[in-house]
């Protein structure tokens, strides 16, 4: 997993206008901790997520598009 303190960086390139993308951050336990919602960004985002409140430990990210799972990744709170 990629390790973080205080924020994590997401970068999202090609959508287009039709698309409505979810990000949930969910613990180890498959609790959902933290949940954002964009509703048809265009064109190429940089996003940043601040888990400087989140306990040390594993988390799971996970994106959704037009709700279907579009990506998901590990990361390590430091």
């Amino acid at each position: 997993p990629n390790p973080v303190q205080t924020t994590l960086s997401l970068k999202f390139a090609e959508l287009n206008s039709m698309s409505n993308l979810t990000i949930q951050v969910y613990n180890r336990q498959g609790q959902l901790i933290l949940k954002q919602d964009y509703n048809k960004p265009v064109g190429t985002i940089t996003h940043t997520i601040s888990v400087a409140r989140l306990a040390k430990g594993d988390y799971i990210l996970v994106v959704r598009k037009d709700g279907k799972k579009y990506a998901t990744k590990e990361f390590l709170k430091l």
